[in-house]
């Protein structure tokens, strides 16, 4: 019964995200990810290798346009890690984390948030979790390095063994590629120095009194993550936030091992959030978001679940909108042919890619 109800709502929830994505590209990362995927090429540092490999793959899918294709991915990605939180939780709580804003935001963006919490909760709510998993799931993004202190704190270390393995393999990908000049190659990583300096984060390392990116390592920042994580969790969660506190209490009490596991998770993804600061920063808290809302799973009695769905849809609910596409059309609709357009920032080369 639980794995038909979860088959019913994956179904119904993945037509909706498909009604529900946008014709044009999102900001930040999205257009880059795009080009590179679609080339095979290389992106913005780390290099998303395990991104732009299976993305290019969903390039090549005989439907729809480009942008279609890639937006697919990101919708498995987002079903994939509901089905996941119902088999491994209950199907209502898949519910409550579907409709989060983190995650039903990014099914229609060209982005390896969803897939990479897919595999972060597949590897820690498994009883077994996988080294080959956790070796691709390194080459999607660097928030996946949360599960490492989860595993270490259940002992799971011979899962590191296959995944240093299958990450090295994922990451060899930057160099050898390299060397074929593809359309996109940032850094041009063929040596050993270009690679260490792409892989942590050369070029992007930004510390200003006006602009902050890249690794800060200030006690400010980490305090930073943690109040904003608060003011997310307030706005973005509402009422379920309430029965967060009360549903840990319950699986504290129930199964302390799971329980730590979770909680390890969520402070793990504060700290790299304040140790690297990143203008996509809010949607790295989603990870933590999500934990949130298992806890809240394991309060909520079935009358409330409804009202708390409600809730979480009313304050989540994307903005439909086709931003990025007008931004396109007033740069290049009355460019003559041949024509040259000279510009610069990170939304004007993104979506120039």
């Amino acid at each position: 019964m639980q794995k038909k109800l979860i088959i019913v709502f994956m179904i119904v929830i993945g037509v909706v995200y498909l009604w529900t994505l946008p014709k044009g590209i999102g900001l930040g990362d999205a257009g880059t990810l795009a080009a590179a995927a679609t080339s095979l090429g290389i992106p913005h540092p780390p290099g998303f290798p395990t991104f732009v490999l299976v993305g290019h793959l969903f390039s090549k899918i005989p439907v729809g346009s480009g942008l279609l294709r890639l937006q697919l991915l990101s919708v498995m990605g987002g079903l994939g890690l509901i089905g996941v939180i119902g088999m491994m939780e209950s199907w209502p709580t898949a519910m409550l984390v579907a409709v989060l804003y983190g995650v039903w935001s990014q099914t229609g963006n060209v982005e390896s948030y969803l897939l990479t919490n897919l595999c972060i909760f597949a590897l820690v709510l498994a009883r077994k979790p996988s080294g080959i998993l956790l070796g691709i799931a390194s080459g999607l993004s660097p928030i996946g390095v949360v599960v490492v202190p989860a595993l270490i704190y259940t002992k799971k270390y011979l899962v590191f063994i296959t995944a240093i393995i299958i990450g090295v393999l994922m990451y060899a990908y930057l160099p050898l590629r390299a060397t074929m000049h593809p359309f996109l190659n940032w850094g041009d990583p063929q040596t050993w120095q270009a690679l260490f300096q792409h892989l942590t984060g050369g070029g992007l390392n930004i510390n200003s009194p006006t602009v902050i990116n890249g690794f800060v390592l200030s006690p400010r920042w980490i305090f930073d993550a943690f109040v904003r994580f608060g003011y997310l969790a307030v706005v973005q969660l509402n009422i379920v936030l309430l029965f967060s506190v009360w549903g840990a209490i319950h699986l504290y009490k129930k199964d302390v091992k799971k329980f730590w596991t979770l909680i390890i998770i969520l402070i793990s993804n504060l700290f790299i959030s304040g140790i690297y600061v990143s203008g996509n920063r809010d949607l790295w808290f989603t990870t933590s978001l999500i934990v949130l809302v298992i806890f809240a799973g394991h309060a909520l009695k079935k009358w409330l679940w409804p009202v708390a769905f409600v809730a979480l849809l009313l304050v989540n609910r994307p903005f439909k909108a086709n931003l990025t596409g007008q931004y396109i059309d007033d740069l290049y609709k009355d460019l003559p042919e041949n024509g040259v357009l000279i510009g610069g920032g990170e939304t004007f080369n993104a979506l120039s890619l």
